[in-house]
């Protein structure tokens, strides 16, 4: 089968478009998984301030 100028040019901008939106769509997820994580180690945090403490006896 003999592709026409076009026809090439069309097939290589699908190739390019389609990889571009699926290595978007993997960093996007990547980073959301980053930002959950550090979102939970931040509540962790805050949860684990909560509470009456005894005074420090150390001087500053």
């Amino acid at each position: 089968m003999k592709l026409n100028h076009f026809q090439k040019v069309f097939i290589g901008w699908s190739i390019v478009i389609t990889g571009g939106l699926y290595s978007f769509v993997l960093s996007k997820r990547y980073v959301d998984s980053k930002r959950y994580d550090s979102m939970k180690a931040r509540e962790r945090i805050r949860l684990s301030n909560i509470g009456e403490y005894d005074p420090s006896s150390r001087k500053f």
